[in-house]
């Protein structure tokens, strides 16, 4: 192992191979492993210094211009397994939303740090709860319950009337026949709306 502790691991989902690009952070002293993952392209996996993965991560962003994950950091480069696991499941965020893109840091993602351990089949139940929405509606109701129900600042965030909003958020609850303003259904319905983000088929 080249690096020392605290380590970080990073992944990115690179495209086909272009020469030189592998050297380079060979180059720069960071062990790299190149893997399957699933059948999607194949994944680079990088191990940094922990202050340095942010840059490492923006770098391999440059390079391939794909997404990237970062985990988190271990005193322990032999726990390193962890980090990338973290770092996986950072990019699988980084790669569906936008928010956290193109480079996703695993302490900084929330609620998607625990959505991201779903497998599809969980986080394609949950996403059911509010499958009945249109995306318009969808992206309003969240607008909504990320502004913490707060229906002067969505409206003005969403650029819409509040009369529109409040008409949205009836055909929401019309629709999923969730109440929002019962606690436990907007928990539900957000985070419905959270892990349909998620699925493969999201656009």
């Amino acid at each position: 192992m080249d690096v020392e502790g605290p380590v970080t691991a990073v992944a990115v989902r690179t495209p086909e191979e272009v020469p030189g690009r592998r050297a380079r952070c060979r180059a720069a002293c960071w062990p790299t492993l190149t893997c399957r993952h699933g059948r999607g392209r194949a994944l680079l996996a990088v191990l940094a210094p922990a202050a340095q993965a942010a840059h490492v991560a923006r770098l391999l962003h440059g390079l391939y211009g794909m997404a990237a994950g970062i985990g988190g950091p271990r005193d322990d480069p032999g726990e390193a397994w962890q980090s990338w696991r973290e770092a996986l499941l950072a990019l699988r965020v980084a790669e569906h939303v936008g928010r956290h893109a193109p480079v996703a840091d695993w302490s900084a993602l929330g609620v998607y740090r625990l959505l991201a351990r779903l497998t599809p089949r969980d986080l394609a139940d949950l996403a059911a709860e509010s499958a009945a929405l249109t995306p318009r509606i969808a992206a309003s109701v969240e607008a909504y319950l990320d502004h913490a129900g707060q229906v002067q600042e969505t409206a003005a965030a969403l650029g819409v009337h509040r009369q529109t909003l409040y008409y949205r958020l009836g055909k929401a609850g019309h629709l999923t026949g969730l109440d929002l303003a019962d606690g436990e259904d907007r928990l539900l319905l957000h985070l419905s709306l959270k892990a349909a983000a998620l699925l493969p088929s999201h656009p």
